[in-house]
């Protein structure tokens, strides 16, 4: 596309969108002290999704326990990096599943474990990320124009410095209690250096601004 862009004598211009996602995962691996900890939290849950969706009897046992929960019967969904919004999505339908996936896990040793404070961690990453994926719906509709993302990116910063001001932390708080015994104890200061990560798009879209 860009290659085309400059034959035709035309100026390229990024995917806005596609920056988004980039800020997502640069954001999540810059402000992580421990990267291998929080890679490792992360494929267990696609690890959980992908064995389940491999079984077909555990696939209906986990289906009769949502019964038994009386939740709507939607499978588990798994985060690819390239796909757009696909760890919000994977986040989001665990945590939705919660009480299923910790009755399942109760006689199966097979299956990753997932305690309350991993729930915690994805609850607070699917409220950082719920504004990038709303934003990311609404540029890939097909009236959106260009004019569109400057405006995207002030509501952006506005809706993370109010997420950030709710946490009652400083953006600059050091995430090192990935590397404690308890490596949930703060994890509000982890999601606040997420925020502060997300805060600076404009390193991504300087063109832009």
């Amino acid at each position: 596309m860009k290659k085309t862009t400059r034959m035709c004598g035309l100026a390229s211009i990024d995917c806005f969108a596609h920056k988004l996602q980039l800020a997502v995962y640069g954001g999540l691996r810059s402000v992580i002290d421990d990267e291998d900890q929080f890679t490792t939290f992360i494929e267990n849950t696609k690890k959980f999704v992908r064995k389940l969706r491999k079984s077909p009897v555990d696939r209906d046992h986990f289906k009769d326990l949502q019964s038994l929960e009386e939740l709507s019967p939607r499978w588990l969904v798994k985060g690819i990096e390239v796909r757009w919004s696909s760890l919000h999505d994977m986040l989001e339908r665990f945590v939705e599943n919660r009480s299923v996936v910790k009755a399942f896990l109760i006689d199966r040793s097979d299956y990753p474990k997932f305690n309350s404070g991993d729930f915690s961690m994805m609850m607070k990453i699917l409220h950082a990320l719920k504004p990038i994926k709303e934003a990311t719906t609404m540029l890939q509709g097909r009236s959106v124009t260009i004019s569109a993302v400057i405006p995207t990116i002030v509501v952006l910063r506005r809706a993370y410095h109010l997420i950030a001001a709710a946490a009652i932390v400083t953006l600059d708080a050091d995430p090192a209690s990935w590397k404690t015994a308890d490596k949930y104890a703060n994890t509000s200061e982890l999601l606040i250096q997420l925020l502060g990560s997300f805060l600076q798009l404009k390193n991504f879209v300087t063109n832009w601004l």
